[in-house]
């Protein structure tokens, strides 16, 4: 049986949740990996390069904007 397409609103709810679970997975592993202070030191344009790398490879995006 096929999936149900999925609307707008359900793919934009999709995304930010699963953004928010990365960004705290990214957040836990860097604390545990660095430390409190040095992981509070990594600002956001950094934080932000270091998930977009390891959680959002360019082939990935690629697919799914080929699937919309």
């Amino acid at each position: 049986m096929a999936p149900r397409p999925m609307n707008q609103a359900a793919i934009e709810r999709l995304i930010s949740e699963r953004v928010t679970a990365v960004v705290e997975a990214e957040r836990e592993r860097q604390v545990a990996t660095m430390g409190l202070e040095a992981a509070n030191q990594i600002g956001w344009t950094e934080m932000r390069r270091l998930m977009t790398k390891e959680f959002y490879p360019v082939e990935e995006v690629q697919r799914m904007e080929h699937e919309l």
